[in-house]
């Protein structure tokens, strides 16, 4: 798969305090396939996490939670299966976002769902389009596996990354690839540059 384009959008540069106005802790950048990733927080949690080209300096003295994010989004790119296990700080996000998300952390590596599916599991099952709103916000690519979620005949639709849908290609293809089918079995693996 050729490299996926870079979404200048989704790659501007974060403040250093977060939208409640409190300080924020920034860790990266990590280097990844598709770009330098970082990672910012808050005392409560994890808060956004991004690609950006651009150099950021990291926060001195980075908390554990912070540390124990980067290592987990470490293992992922150098092809573990990590838990993604860690606080997050949700306070921005409204009620629905925050259920939207939780549903989504819990789709397996290796699996797809529906965006009518995740509607159903929060019980409100005409909200398919309010579920890609959500996801179309999500602040934490990777840790809220947003790529999981496909349209109702299986196609890839949206992602507001940088590189669109060719990343959202990438990320299912790598879990295949290294975390294997919902089933434990390990898929063929045919994306080339992974």
């Amino acid at each position: 798969m050729p490299e996926p384009r870079r979404n200048p959008r989704a790659m501007r540069a974060p403040t250093r305090a977060g939208p409640l106005g409190e300080a924020v802790w920034r860790a990266g950048p990590l280097a990844t396939p598709l770009g330098p990733l970082y990672l910012e927080g808050t005392p409560e949690g994890l808060r956004r996490v991004f690609w950006y080209e651009g150099s950021l300096p990291p926060s001195p003295g980075l908390p554990p939670m912070a540390r124990n994010w980067l290592e987990q989004l470490r293992a992922y790119f150098a092809g573990a299966c990590p838990a993604m296990e860690g606080p997050l700080d949700t306070r921005p996000f409204t009620p629905f976002q925050r259920a939207v998300y939780a549903v989504v952390r819990g789709i397996p590596y290796g699996q797809t769902w529906t965006y009518g599916q995740v509607a159903r599991a929060l019980g409100r099952p005409n909200a398919a389009r309010a579920v890609g709103h959500a996801l179309a916000r999500n602040p934490m690519p990777i840790v809220i596996p947003c790529h999981r979620v496909v349209a109702a005949d299986g196609s890839l639709h949206g992602y507001s990354g940088p590189g669109g849908l060719q990343t959202k290609a990438w990320l299912l293809a790598w879990e295949r690839r290294v975390c294997g089918s919902p089933q434990g079995n390990r898929e063929p693996f045919s994306a080339p540059g992974v």
